[in-house]
């Protein structure tokens, strides 16, 4: 049972009436839309979350500062910025608490490539997508090169665990499977491994259609 003073916001239209920009979260969104609605993507890691959330026309946000790493899109008066500052919807705010499923989850220190578009009028950014518009940066150990895993992949990857934490289960969510006939179920809903640097590319080439990397794009 939910306790008194929390509220689970679903996010629908009409409660975010007249914050237009936030109306696009509900779509299914692939890279090339997740490229083309952002502002800003970028490579960072998080510093955390701002001591007290903010109540702002109602609705209760959460603040979350990353520092940057590298810029994959940027405008030209923000490419020397040091760190962003991201405010998502949900949090708690004097005994009344707000949860938004779907949205993109953060931690102290973690690593992550993010699609952000500004807020209007703001000097913060809100992530494209939702969860879709956030990824982690993780280590592959059988190549040392960075992967990205979405929030939605996650999910899947906390599922696998559960199925496979006795076996081994770093060790198999981040090789690579071959999903046979013979394989479990657990295996052939393993996330797919990405490469960080191979899906900066694509992200850039949609950016630049002429660029040489354009065959990367999956028709």
């Amino acid at each position: 049972m939910m306790r008194k003073g929390t509220t689970i916001a679903l996010v629908m239209l009409a409660l975010l009436a007249g914050m237009s920009s936030w109306a696009t979260v509900l779509l299914q969104m692939n890279t090339e839309a997740l490229t083309g609605n952002a502002d800003m993507i970028l490579t960072g890691q998080v510093a955390g979350f701002a001591p007290k959330p903010v109540f702002e026309n109602g609705m209760i946000f959460s603040d979350i500062m990353i520092f940057v790493t590298d810029f994959v899109k940027v405008s030209p008066d923000r490419q020397n910025v040091s760190y962003v500052t991201v405010r998502q919807l949900g949090g708690t705010y004097n005994g009344r608490t707000t949860v938004v499923p779907g949205s993109p989850t953060f931690q102290a220190g973690e690593r992550v490539m993010v699609f952000l578009r500004q807020r209007q009028a703001s000097k913060y950014y809100e992530v494209v997508g939702m969860a879709q518009g956030k990824f982690e940066i993780r280590t592959d150990p059988v190549s040392g090169r960075d992967i990205i895993v979405q929030d939605a992949q996650q999910q899947k990857a906390d599922a696998y665990q559960a199925k496979t934490q006795r076996q081994g289960f770093n060790a198999k969510l981040l090789s690579r499977k071959t999903k046979s006939d013979s394989s479990t179920q657990a295996e052939r809903n393993a996330p797919e491994i990405r490469f960080l640097d191979t899906f900066i590319r694509e992200v850039k080439t949609y950016e630049n259609p002429d660029s040489p990397d354009k065959m990367l794009i999956k028709k």
